[in-house]
């Protein structure tokens, strides 16, 4: 495994690394080779002043995405290289690019863990019926904007497009989205053990 820095022009902050400490994020390209054969190329995060690194998760949304007033949210497929990759990170000990017991629980409070591309389409397919309920409940509140207005000011200045209210509120309520689908699921498998 290779690191390289990703030259691409990203956004500094997103709504995984919310409940970090420092909300400053640095992007580079995991490269995975076997020899001189390139097996795949991850994009990484450098998270909390870049005391930990983290695969980046996909970006999902509750109802299509050419709608504009779509809800999305972060996640993983247990079953992809992605998230072999992810675990073999947090499970590495005494390592410098693993997240500590604070920052893990976090970061995984605001990414989803589908079990596979299947049980992401049911959970979609279900909550695609209550999305206006979801929107309703997922809406940020004003402190929630003023607290990640405030926690990005210690990295950011104003004029940057990380400060920018829009990406505030996107951020937001993606993390609130992603929240409420990890409810949604630990109710599923309560409800299910409850039933058997």
């Amino acid at each position: 495994m290779y690191l390289e820095e990703d030259d691409e022009t990203r956004y500094r902050a997103e709504s995984y690394n919310l409940g970090q400490f420092r909300l400053s994020m640095s992007w580079n390209k995991l490269i995975l080779k076997y020899r001189n054969r390139t097996i795949d190329e991850l994009l990484v995060v450098f998270m909390d002043s870049a005391t930990f690194m983290t695969v980046t998760p996909s970006l999902g949304s509750i109802s299509p995405m050419s709608n504009s007033d779509m809800l999305t949210f972060q996640y993983y497929l247990a079953d992809s290289l992605d998230f072999a990759v992810e675990k073999l990170i947090l499970n590495m000990k005494r390592s410098s690019i693993t997240p500590n017991y604070n920052q893990q629980s976090k970061l995984l409070k605001r990414i989803i863990i589908f079990k596979n591309y299947n049980q992401l389409k049911q959970i979609k397919s279900v909550l695609q019926k209550q999305d206006e309920y979801i929107k309703g409940k997922c809406a940020p509140t004003k402190e929630q904007l003023e607290l990640c207005r405030g926690a990005l000011s210690m990295d950011f200045g104003k004029d940057t497009p990380e400060m920018n209210q829009g990406h505030i509120e996107v951020m937001c309520e993606e993390a609130n989205v992603s929240q409420f689908i990890n409810n949604y699921l630990q109710s599923e498998i309560i409800n299910n053990k409850r039933s058997r």
